[in-house]
């Protein structure tokens, strides 16, 4: 039976439990999905001539099936047991699929489909099971972050001199508004903002790209906005903020596309504040 070792995949379920598909136990015969997925189109016979008018297109939910079988027969009924018990189809589950040293992410996924067939004594039954996740794309797995400051060497020395007025300062925190992502993902990731203020700051604006928007909620010290592109909500020391403080479409629309990525994070009236944007990068496939 050929195996195929260029996959590894650990599955943890919702309630903290994982099971890993490769190893000294389990062996990945094969893995479907996890390149890219469906892709539907939608067309419309022409008025008149040939051909077709395409109205759009979607991708679809991404399913991964997985096929593994059991290394050791003589461990076969203590392996069956293990497998019965974790395929719960009352859970949900994160996969994580590495594939030639690269490893990304399929989210809150369902069991679709699973077959573990009784076998005859002396046989090594297959499991083949396949989860389906309600996105379209494979997320990495890490989250990557930006600050917007920076420490700045105010002297080329690494020694500390003290003396009766204290320490002698070797550096210093500086602010900016306005950083350059540079991104690989193939698809745009959505970013969440997180704003902590160190003084009043009337409000916050923010540019991705052409793109621009105006929180116009009033900040004073201590208080943390954090702006969720993905769930196209605005926080402020946990709360929701309202809508009328914000354009809803235009936090949606903000995302890190792949290349370069200006970013400014503002308040023309007010540098009273810290900044950090950080984003999970997706990809159409492994």
């Amino acid at each position: 039976m050929k195996y195929n070792e260029k996959y590894n995949i650990i599955v943890r379920r919702s309630d903290g439990y994982f099971f890993q598909y490769e190893s000294e136990k389990w062996a990945i015969l094969s893995v479907e999905g996890a390149d890219f997925t469906k892709i539907e189109v939608f067309k419309e016979p022409r008025g008149f001539g040939n051909g077709d008018i395409i109205t759009g297109k979607r991708k679809l939910s991404r399913e991964v099936s997985i096929t593994v079988v059991a290394r050791d027969i003589e461990e076969y009924p203590l392996i069956r047991d293990e497998i019965m018990a974790f395929h719960n189809s009352n859970y949900t589950f994160d996969l994580e699929i590495t594939y030639q040293g690269r490893t990304l992410n399929l989210k809150e996924a369902e069991i679709s489909d699973i077959i573990y067939p009784t076998e005859r004594y002396g046989r090594n039954a297959i499991l083949a099971v396949s989860f389906l996740s309600p996105y379209s794309d494979l997320f990495a797995n890490s989250t990557d972050y930006t600050d917007f400051s920076s420490n700045k060497a105010l002297w080329h020395d690494t020694r500390v001199y003290e003396g009766k007025t204290g320490k002698l300062a070797f550096s210093e925190l500086v602010r900016t508004t306005e950083k350059t992502i540079n991104y690989l993902g193939s698809e745009p990731a959505s970013p969440t903002i997180t704003v902590a203020a160190t003084g009043y700051v009337p409000g916050i604006t923010i540019e991705i790209g052409d793109l621009k928007t105006e929180i116009k909620t009033n900040l004073y010290k201590g208080d943390i906005l954090i702006i969720d592109c993905e769930k196209k909500s605005v926080y402020k020391n946990g709360g929701l903020v309202n809508l009328s403080n914000y354009n809803l479409w235009d936090i949606a629309a903000l995302k890190i596309k792949y290349g370069d990525n200006n970013v400014k994070i503002y308040n023309p009236q007010s540098s009273a504040f810290h900044s950090e944007i950080s984003y999970t990068g997706r990809y159409g496939g492994l």
